[in-house]
């Protein structure tokens, strides 16, 4: 029996829906972003969806070669929902689930203003200008006048895709190649009945059908190739050159993808 961590978020929908129906006797367990490594590190799960920061920051974690949430401009699921234009904002305040989003608005800040743009970054005052949303809660809330998506951000910067997740496990695993495979017929079931997942997911979330269906279609897809693993370590050399200023950025431990996971893309 296979053990998997999978996001609770509608995005991941066509990557995890159909997984039993390739493994019947596997165990998913919903994490939220955060807790996907400590799974895959104390040897809970097999397998999981685990963030792009996560990823990049252990050496003994393997990609699927070829999976993974991406986006080629705007998401809508991933946003800084402000109350003043950006050049105004002084405080925002991160999301505690989501490493990636939390480094990547950093990132953008860091790209658009340099290093002497002086923004406060907090996890809990309700009173910042600025805040990031991800995931259903931030399809489910309206925009303020000045909604920024950071997926389409990043495409406007880098003319690069954004990868926010990719199916990893570790290093010793011993099982890869039957995981992997098992893996893609899940993806490619659950991209052949997205009208199936979108009004399951519209429903949860009370949200319309079509709208998640263009969501799971226009805003979002599961392929990683060149482009994507160009904009992977595109991601880390940024995110390494803000790293020196700890006042603004807290350190994260990034490598590269690896040479055996670009030649199997």
């Amino acid at each position: 029996m296979y053990r998997f961590a999978v996001l609770p978020y509608c995005n991941a929908a066509p990557l995890v829906y159909y997984i039993s129906d390739f493994c019947p006797s596997t165990n998913l367990v919903e994490k939220y972003p955060r807790e996907m490594s400590d799974e895959l590190k104390s040897d809970r799960v097999d397998a999981a969806l685990i963030p792009i920061v996560d990823f990049l920051s252990d050496e003994k974690l393997r990609m699927v070669p070829g999976l993974g949430i991406c986006a080629d401009g705007p998401v809508e699921s991933v946003l800084l929902r402000s109350q003043k234009p950006l050049d105004e904002v002084k405080s925002i305040r991160l999301f505690p689930e989501s490493r990636t989003s939390n480094a990547l608005i950093q990132v953008l800040l860091f790209q658009y203003f340099g290093a002497n743009h002086d923004i406060h970054f907090t996890t809990d005052d309700p009173e910042a200008d600025a805040k990031i949303m991800i995931g259903d809660k931030a399809l489910r809330q309206g925009r303020t006048d000045y909604t920024y998506d950071l997926s389409d951000m990043w495409n406007r910067q880098t003319n690069l895709p954004f990868v926010f997740a990719v199916w990893a496990y570790k290093a010793d695993f011993f099982d890869r190649t039957d995981i992997s495979s098992m893996l893609y017929k899940t993806k490619e079931k659950g991209c052949n009945n997205i009208s199936i997942l979108s009004r399951h997911h519209a429903e949860r979330l009370n949200l319309d059908s079509a709208y998640i269906q263009h969501y799971l279609t226009d805003c979002l897809y599961y392929d990683i190739g060149p482009r994507e693993v160009e904009s992977i370590k595109l991601f880390q050399e940024l995110t390494a050159q803000i790293n020196g200023d700890d006042s603004k950025v807290p350190a994260l431990s990034m490598r590269h993808p690896g040479k055996e996971n670009d030649e199997n893309l």
